[in-house]
């Protein structure tokens, strides 16, 4: 199971809240005890500001991907991730917060006082008490549970989400434990005292309540978080000259940083992972091909969504670009996040859409004629001569000139518009025909019937 959320809490004082403008994606939250406000930095230390949020003094703090809240001794308080949107009493019942908690339906709340947990909606509405007759520090929602820190019984508490009515049951080895966190494996744990924090997998085998010791000046380790792949959590020292700090190790212990961030007597703390999207280019297509897949990862291992336009050349359905006509496509991959991810920063690419060429417009074939019958035929006689006259046909390339007397029959081949014959016998009647002809067939023949003179 992967965890959703983590955070830790202790008793303050809140006042008036003002929020300051808020750019690029933050992984960690914490409270500067004393001068009623929240700092927040990215989980590389960059970024990083003491004031996030002022006026306000929270006894825990949850950062999700849309909204920062916080426990005080008002109530809980909720603002967007970007720190706008302020309402200090969102939920207006809590008295005396300790822990608080996130999951995808609603908020919850711990109360050491009355000894219950409780939860509301996310919109704030429907206060109920979860679960009674515990002894509830630090919430945290993995999957389909709810943790919590008990301090008082050296262990943690947890109890099905989905379950009703919902039973505690225990993971025992949890010395101290006051403040949770989780990655992908395990669940970790501060303790206020010893400067230790304790590790155990989710179904509670292995606890090490010595996981991990900060080195640095003797101190009360308070809120704890996990994000990017490093383990954080706050260390507020009563140490003279002394620096209260936000403490910073990889998540299996190594390269420990006591002096990460500065803080001033900081004490909950909260972490969300940010995350990226790999958007590779895209090329320039044909309108002709109609559809265009689209690819892009996100590192938190969350799915993309995809949005194209103008609509006028592109739009996207899941991950496929339908081109529309030709122009330029701009395509945005996002990712929205979720309990355990910001959003990630929206990654963009454009291509060309060019219009086809067309193909080329093919030669008509002539459909095959026959020429046309000569016309104008003329036959002039002779002695013992016959001379045929006629006028071109059209589609013609020869002419084949027949005269038969009886059953003898004189043949001629011509390309020219005349054919003479001689040594006919006088005063016999002759036909002669006249055909036009090409390649593709003969036309019907013409004829004139001559007889021959004596003289």
């Amino acid at each position: 199971m992967k965890p959703t959320l983590r955070m830790f809490a202790v008793l303050g004082v809140a006042g008036a809240l003002l929020l300051p403008g808020y750019a690029g994606y933050a992984d960690v939250f914490w409270q500067n005890d004393g001068d009623n406000t929240v700092g927040r930095a990215a989980s590389d230390g960059s970024a990083a500001t003491q004031s996030f949020l002022t006026g306000v003094d929270p006894t825990a703090l949850v950062a999700t991907n849309t909204h920062v809240y916080w426990a005080s001794a008002t109530g809980i308080g909720r603002a967007t991730i970007s720190g706008s949107s302020a309402d200090p009493t969102f939920i207006t019942t809590p008295r005396t917060p300790a822990g608080l908690a996130v999951s995808d339906t609603a908020v919850y709340w711990s109360d050491q006082t009355t000894g219950t947990i409780s939860r509301a909606a996310l919109s704030g509405r429907t206060p109920t008490t979860f679960l009674s007759g515990v002894s509830p520090a630090g919430l945290l929602v993995n999957g389909d549970s709810l943790y919590w820190a008990d301090p008082t019984n050296d262990r943690i508490g947890r109890a099905s989400l989905t379950s009703s009515p919902p039973t505690a049951s225990y993971l025992s080895g949890a010395t101290g434990a006051t403040a949770l966190a989780g990655d992908g494996s395990y669940l970790y744990w501060t303790q206020q005292t010893g400067n230790r924090i304790g590790r155990m997998t989710w179904n509670g085998t292995g606890p090490n309540a010595a996981f991990l010791t900060d080195t640095g000046a003797p101190a009360t380790l308070s809120g704890v978080g996990v994000a990017n792949g490093y383990l954080f959590w706050s260390r507020r020292t009563a140490t003279a000259g002394a620096q209260s700090q936000i403490v910073r190790a990889n998540l299996d212990g190594s390269d420990l940083r006591t002096s990460f961030l500065a803080a001033r007597d900081p004490q909950a703390l909260t972490a969300i992972s940010s995350q990226t999207v790999d958007f590779p280019a895209l090329a320039d297509v044909s309108l002709a091909e109609r559809g265009v897949p689209l690819t892009a990862t996100a590192t938190s291992g969350l799915p993309v969504a995809f949005a194209a336009g103008p609509a006028s050349v592109c739009t996207a359905s899941g991950a496929q670009v339908t081109l529309t006509g030709a122009g330029t496509c701009s395509v945005s991959a996002t990712q929205a996040g979720n309990l355990r991810y910001l959003a990630a920063p929206p990654a963009s690419q454009t291509f060309t859409v060019t219009s086809p060429t067309p193909s080329p417009t093919p030669t008509p074939t002539p459909t095959p004629t026959i020429p046309k019958p000569v016309s104008g035929l003329t036959a002039t006689v002779a002695h013992r001569s016959l001379a045929l006259r006629w006028n071109a046909a059209a589609g013609a390339t020869s002419y084949r000139v027949k005269v038969t007397y009886k059953r003898k029959t004189l043949l001629r081949v011509t390309m020219g518009r005349t054919a003479r014959f001689t040594r006919l016998k006088p005063r016999k009647v002759y036909t002669a025909c006249v055909t036009a002809a090409n390649p593709e067939g003969s036309a019907p023949s013409r004829c004139v019937t001559r007889r021959i003179p004596r003289r």
